[in-house]
């Protein structure tokens, strides 16, 4: 400890004597605490910690590539999905995922979102309950798009300011009109993405 001492005075000493050298030493220390701290913090939440779902060791993410063209992610066709959903027998639910962007008109001023359009089993695929309401389910089953949406949590307090009364509301996703059954909480919303709106496709 006495030499720790005696090696701390000495530093304190040269840094107050070349006050610009004691400035970047300090400077640098900070950015680097900072930096480590920010990256082990989107590690921790990303990689480290296990999936905010049910079961998290059984969920799989399936896409197609091409190679040969260069292409990754390029989704799969209606066919592909309904094999996997009713002939490969190792997966116990299978549901389809799609993202995109859209206008949104009918709730105060248009704005442009996130649609992330959907199996009718999304949710019970991922165990997520509705906050309120209803999320999809077997009764939504119709060819295309249905008419109902399930809004995020983050939408549904920034745009209805968290009034239950948004249920049943109509609103307009690039000209088409839908109605408003239910709000989810994304369990990836405070690391990734908030997907604005969540709309039951087949």
């Amino acid at each position: 400890m006495g030499m720790l001492i005696q090696d701390l005075r000495y530093s304190l000493r040269t840094l107050r004597k070349t006050p610009g050298f004691a400035v970047v030493v300090i400077l640098t220390l900070a950015l680097g605490i900072g930096a480590n701290t920010a990256i082990f913090s989107i590690v921790d939440g990303v990689l480290l910690r296990p999936l905010p779902f049910a079961h998290p060791d059984r969920l799989v993410r399936i896409f197609d590539d091409q190679p040969g063209a260069g292409l990754n992610d390029i989704g799969m066709s209606v066919p592909e999905l309904r094999d996997l959903q009713e002939r490969s027998g190792i997966f116990d639910d299978v549901s389809a995922e799609l993202s995109g962007d859209l206008n949104l008109t009918g709730v105060g001023h248009p704005e442009r979102g996130e649609l992330l359009g959907v199996s009718p089993n999304y949710f019970s695929v991922l165990g997520v309950p509705a906050q309120i309401g209803r999320v999809f389910g077997p009764q939504d089953r119709a060819d295309g798009f249905s008419e109902t949406v399930v809004i995020s949590d983050g939408f549904w307090r920034r745009t209805f300011g968290g009034n239950p009364a948004a249920l049943g509301q109509r609103i307009r996703l690039d000209n088409d009109a839908y109605t408003i059954v239910g709000s989810y909480i994304p369990a990836w919303q405070a690391t990734r993405i908030d997907p604005m709106l969540a709309l039951r496709a087949d």
